[in-house]
């Protein structure tokens, strides 16, 4: 409810200064989802082939009207209730990860009062919808690794198609997510009292991550058709920019490029500070079972898998794709901060203070603006 409140009065600040559609992406964004039915050719094709579709669908009947179309407001509200879910969903991580209230607060804080995360929820860009989907499918992720239950429920499978739908980072996201549970639920075996043996239990796990898979791998399928019907191709890599050598096949140059955008938009303090973190999960997953669960949001930092393809291919340099990675970084950060227990505010107030100053809230310098 918080974050709805902070969304919306994000948003009016930035309608005020007529900088809602400024981007022009999301101008871009409202033209395909109003030329599916008005255009010269009204058709499904006209929803494109480089974009996902689910954004543009969601937007299609509402920005028939031509206020919503020109001033952006329908896919502005889906964007703030978007934040609104994410906030509560990454919260929700950290306590399902074994987190403290503390770790789940300053998680929250962490993405929320990012200003490059609260421009974007205050436009009609894709990167809202994304982060929702993504965390909730992380989420639901979780909470079936730490059940005593095997079976995963339809509801986890059809967020992971709606996820698919909407940008190329939910990709890796969904991979990741989906391996880094199956070992979690796995290693958590021998610990449930229903559970007979260690190998059945093992495969056990890997059907039910097989039988999850198929979602993911028919909803690729079914753009990769989508595409190839209205396009003639059947996944479309280039054509929509001009390839810039800067760090085109330059693995080092394209890492320290993306660990630079990150620092730009959010802090050296916030990117050092997620690097221990995830590692610090990493290591204390692997040699202690009981807190294998804390791996599970560093499924959200990989996001990174997209730009560092990007890049590496020759797509000119975009700031705007390191903000994904704020929000798995903001979830290491609050589960690690956990850790520490009773004494977790110590560390946390500190810590999110030092954030706060290096990317301030509204800061009309942020790199996104």
């Amino acid at each position: 409810m918080l974050a709805a409140i902070l969304g919306t009065y994000g948003a009016s600040v930035y309608w005020r200064e007529g900088l809602s559609l400024s981007h022009y992406d999301a101008k871009a964004h409202l033209v395909v989802a109003r030329r599916i039915l008005d255009s010269i050719a009204p058709s499904w094709e006209q929803i494109g082939a480089v974009w996902l579709p689910l954004p543009h669908v969601l937007n299609a009947l509402p920005v028939q009207i031509d206020w919503m179309y020109r001033t952006g407001a329908s896919a502005i509200a889906i964007s703030i209730a978007s934040f609104a879910i994410t906030v509560a969903c990454i919260s929700a991580i950290v306590r399902a990860s074994n987190g403290t209230r503390t770790g789940a607060i300053l998680a929250a804080a962490l993405f929320a009062l990012n200003p490059n995360v609260l421009y974007l929820q205050s436009t009609p860009m894709t990167e809202p919808l994304l982060f929702a989907l993504s965390s909730l499918v992380v989420l639901y992720l979780t909470q079936w690794a730490m059940a005593d239950d095997l079976k995963i429920r339809k509801a986890v499978g059809w967020t992971i198609v709606l996820a698919c739908l909407t940008r190329y980072e939910a990709w890796p996201i969904v991979g990741v997510a989906m391996a880094l549970a199956a070992i979690v639920k796995w290693r958590r075996g021998p610990q449930q009292a229903r559970i007979a043996q260690t190998h059945s239990h093992g495969l056990d796990v890997a059907r039910e991550i097989a039988k999850l898979a198929m979602y993911p791998a028919l909803t690729v399928l079914f753009f990769m058709g989508m595409s190839y019907a209205s396009t003639g191709a059947w996944f479309v890599t280039g054509g929509f920019y001009v390839p810039d050598p800067t760090l085109q096949g330059q693995l080092g140059a394209v890492w320290e490029a993306i660990r630079s955008g990150v620092v730009s938009l959010a802090g050296s303090t916030l990117t050092d500070a997620a690097e221990m973190c995830a590692a610090l999960l990493l290591l204390f997953a692997v040699t202690r079972q009981k807190w294998s669960v804390m791996v599970m949001p560093i499924a959200l930092l990989a996001s990174i898998a997209l730009p560092i393809y990007a890049f590496h291919s020759g797509h000119p340099f975009r700031i705007r794709y390191e903000v994904p990675l704020i929000l798995g970084a903001a979830a290491c950060v609050g589960t690690a901060v956990s850790m520490l227990r009773l004494a977790a505010p110590v560390a946390a107030l500190p810590l999110l203070f030092f954030v706060v100053q290096e990317a301030p809230p509204f800061n009309r310098a942020s790199p996104v603006i």
